[in-house]
């Protein structure tokens, strides 16, 4: 988490500046709340359509309007939160082919949904992440198609921020880790934009986790590298969810996974080259780091009801909210939580494409109801947005049709800033230097 910290401008100064900028600001349009999650599930009954929005509290809401944007048959497979405008980006089933929308939570139902992208290749998304310069990832099953070819076979495929556009990274005959077909379960990336990815098996080898790092442009051409084989007890078992945990303190940086299949189902994480199982927390389809207060969150399915659960690092589990509220349930798929760090610069791109122009997003997060802005500290001072965070607590703003050559105008390094006008606290993020380029 970003921790307050000191600038070269004074904070009085800062604060001067916000309060001015609030009598001309309003909250944007609702999204999902701040620490609030998201999940997903598939094969629904009602009142479920395959979305349900949680909070710590136990509030568990059914989103509405999924059967009338695209989803008709209840199943949705996989869904993430955008950190920079709080949008969803929803993926859903396929036979041979992987369509990928984004939409809108207003309230407790679905809203300006719009199909982002069609896959021609994988029965369906089974997990989505976002590279560093705002593109969906997907990971994809399987394809049943009876032609073949490279269309056939799932992967990883990274879709357009904004045209769309789909460029296979990993699959069918391009770049495959195990030289043949296969699929992929579970998909994130970690704040250097390194890809870390999970590929399924036919239970006899072990489940094995791969990682792509970014290159010097932020594309993915590279080959990818074995970072770790799930061993035993759970060897044959599919890798089912992964999700990246931070360093804190004292703890370094983990990579959490799930695990299901024949021989058992585990929790565990990878650490300093180490695999770690963590025993006695059950079974679980999903699970999702909270960055805000570093604990996790699982999905448990079973007999209906199923759970909403969080564990804290050290394995101790509780429940949240059951699924759903009333009647009958299908699978838990996929969890994603709005976890905003306090006063975080979020940019995307951030890389400067090699051609054209682009739309630049700039967003912060403060709790609702606090000002907040992002401003250039060097190599000379401005502001790029101010105003007062609305129920998702996101400041953002987006810049169309920038262009400029590369190496121009070079570094530039921004700051962002929440102020509660309740006790006058002024937290300031870390710097934060763009681009990467």
């Amino acid at each position: 988490m970003q921790n307050p910290l000191t600038t070269n401008f004074p904070p009085t100064t800062l604060t001067q500046v916000l309060l001015l900028a609030a009598a001309g600001c309003g909250a944007l349009a609702a999204q999902i709340p701040f620490g609030s999650a998201l999940m997903s599930s598939t094969n629904n009954s009602a009142p479920m359509e395959g979305l349900l929005l949680v909070d710590r509290a136990g509030n568990a809401t059914p989103i509405t309007g999924t059967l009338v944007s695209g989803f008709p048959n209840r199943n949705i497979p996989a869904v993430l939160i955008d950190p920079w405008d709080g949008r969803i980006w929803i993926g859903g089933p396929g036979f041979t082919t992987t369509r990928l929308h984004r939409a809108d939570i207003m309230g407790s139902a679905l809203a300006n949904a719009t199909q982002a992208a069609i896959i021609n290749a994988g029965s369906g998304s089974q997990a989505i992440a976002l590279d560093l310069s705002g593109n969906a990832i997907v990971a994809t099953d399987q394809a049943m198609s009876p032609f073949g070819g490279p269309n056939f076979g799932g992967g990883l495929f990274a879709v357009h921020r904004h045209t769309g556009a789909v460029t296979r990274l990993i699959g069918g005959t391009f770049n495959w880790p195990f030289g043949h077909y296969g699929a992929v379960n579970a998909v994130v990336t970690d704040d250097s934009g390194n890809l870390w990815f999970a590929v399924t098996n036919d239970g006899t080898i072990p489940g094995r986790i791969y990682r792509l790092a970014p290159g010097t442009n932020g594309d993915y051409a590279g080959t990818p590298t074995l970072a770790f084989a799930v061993p035993s007890p759970t060897s044959a078992g599919n890798v089912s969810s992964i999700d990246w945990a931070p360093a804190r303190g004292s703890r370094p940086e983990r990579l959490w996974f799930l695990t299901g299949g024949p021989v058992g189902q585990a929790v565990g994480y990878f650490e300093n080259g180490v695999v770690q199982f963590v025993p006695g927390v059950g079974v679980h389809s999903a699970i999702e780091h909270d960055a805000v207060t570093d604990d996790l969150w699982l999905l448990s399915p079973g007999t209906d009801p199923d759970e909403v659960r969080l564990m804290n690092h050290a394995g101790t589990v509780t429940t949240v909210a059951l699924v759903p509220p009333n009647g009958v349930n299908g699978t838990p798929a996929s969890i994603d939580v709005h976890d905003g760090e306090i006063a975080r610069t979020l940019m995307v791109p951030q890389f400067v494409p090699t051609s054209g122009p682009f739309d630049l997003e700039i967003c912060t997060t403060c709790p609702p109801g606090h000002l907040g802005g992002v401003v250039m500290v060097q190599p000379a001072s401005g502001t790029f947005v101010l105003g007062i965070a609305g129920v998702d607590g996101r400041i953002r703003t987006r810049l169309t049709g920038v262009q400029f050559p590369r190496g121009t105008p070079g570094v530039i390094t921004l700051r962002s800033a929440c102020f509660d006008p309740a006790t006058a606290a002024l937290s300031i993020g870390d710097p934060v230097v763009w681009p990467r380029n």
